[in-house]
């Protein structure tokens, strides 16, 4: 007899060593607490990446998965009580890759109440109709298994992840603040070096020459507004004197010190004009190019990456439906954005993920660098049927975050949105 609510999440990462202790178990525990409590026959579904085996540099992945157990142990208990109350189920993802093509998981994840399907795909049956759930890396050219199940294939994702993000955690120690840690959670790829040029600068630039160089950053603005002023003035098109004033004549010592900054921005301004004045017809086309080659193995700049990858979901999406018109609704994770997209009555539902967040936001001051906020945005899907309909809920849970900002990076985005809306209604129907 099938279940009749399943109960979806994914990309939990637990054992990610870049990430340290894993930061929503409080919420976690109390999901399966609170699933344990249903009355009804549930089936909770973990969407792939439910361990994150990449960033853990042991060759045995059943050692991994035992490390992972041991350091998560209240963790792991809860899944076992709740795992005699209701069905848990997990599936490979890329980070976890392992669970699908090595021996001895399923057997150890017993234990623990949770039952593992090593399969690249699973179904599962609603109201007489299906719902295809996979992980979803298979998509995504970075991370795609040539050939799922084969213990030898080992995508681009892995070698990235395990050297490049591991790596970044090692080195995470040497620094004065442990920033470098959060690099897997820079996403996406395109902003790695913004987020670290913003970390050298509020991070680990030696606070004298930072606190030296910040008045002329926080003025730069407003020396540009005093020079346009001037010009305006010197040309007779502005009939005052006002921008010509100094401050030291109304404030002694302070107003003499905003005089000299500004005086040094302007100087700055102008021999910045006349650099671009001179090179600005080879460094166009220069930048031009490399930019256009920058695009193309989509490092920095503009990109459509994430449209692209929007496309090939839906494009899968679109596939399987046709395929098998009995299959309604199609639900994977991978890209740790959660969302929903109805096409006319079938449902194409991304998961999104337990882990940190960060969103760029831009300094309120021209020349200081943007800020990465840090949130968590935890949520899980349920679906079930409701008379004629397949009802999708949505649900968010709330989790605090201490914001791991300096002083300096909560001054620069003072008053600005901090956290994304997510756009997903809280009920989504589809009509039997």
């Amino acid at each position: 007899m099938s279940p009749k609510e399943y109960y979806f999440i994914s990309d939990l990462h637990i054992g990610d060593k870049t990430i340290g202790r894993y930061a929503p178990t409080k919420e976690l525990i109390a999901f399966l607490k609170e699933l344990k409590a249903r009355k009804n026959k549930i089936e909770l579904i973990i969407v792939g990446d439910a361990f994150g085996f990449w960033e853990i540099n042991i060759n045995e992945s059943l050692i991994k998965l035992k490390s992972i157990i041991k350091e998560h142990q209240i963790l792991f208990d809860y899944f076992k009580k709740t795992g005699k109350k209701i069905k848990i189920t997990i599936i490979p993802g890329n980070h976890d890759y392992d669970l699908a093509c090595q021996g001895g998981f399923g057997k150890l994840l017993q234990q623990y109440g949770i039952h593992l399907e090593p399969r690249r795909f699973i179904k599962r049956n609603i109201a007489n109709k299906k719902i295809w759930i996979e992980h979803g890396s298979q998509y995504d050219d970075v991370n795609r298994i040539a050939n799922f199940g084969d213990p030898n294939a080992t995508p681009i994702g892995y070698y990235i992840t395990n050297k490049i993000v591991g790596g970044a955690y090692k080195h995470a120690l040497l620094g004065k603040q442990k920033w470098l840690k959060d690099l897997g959670s820079v996403y996406p790829s395109e902003r790695i070096l913004g987020w670290m040029f913003s970390n050298y600068f509020y991070r680990e630039m030696s606070p004298i020459l930072r606190y030296i160089l910040l008045p002329f950053f926080l003025f730069f603005s407003f020396s540009f507004l005093i020079l346009m002023g001037l010009t305006l003035e010197k040309t007779k098109v502005l009939p005052t004197n006002f921008f010509a004033k100094r401050f030291g004549d109304y404030f002694p010592i302070l107003g003499d010190l905003i005089d000299a900054i500004v005086i040094i921005d302007i100087i700055v301004l102008l021999l910045s004009v006349a650099f671009i004045a001179i090179f600005a017809i080879p460094f166009f086309f220069i930048s031009r190019d490399v930019k256009k080659a920058f695009r193309r193995y989509e490092i920095v700049g503009p990109s459509d990456l994430n449209t692209r990858k929007e496309k090939a979901y839906l494009a899968a999406g679109k596939k399987i439906f046709r395929e098998d018109p009995s299959t309604v609704i199609f639900v994977h994770g991978h890209t740790h954005s959660a969302s929903v997209k109805k096409i006319d009555q079938r449902v194409i539902l991304n998961t999104g993920a337990w882990t940190k967040r960060l969103k760029k936001i831009t300094s309120r001051f021209l020349l200081l660098p943007a800020v990465y906020y840090p949130s968590f945005q935890l949520s899980y899907f349920k679906i079930y049927q409701q008379d004629k309909k397949i009802v999708i809920d949505y649900q968010q849970i709330a989790k605090k975050i201490n914001s791991e900002l300096t002083f300096l990076q909560r001054f620069a985005i003072f008053g600005k949105k901090k956290k994304d809306k997510v756009s997903i209604p809280q009920r989504t129907l589809i009509n039997l």
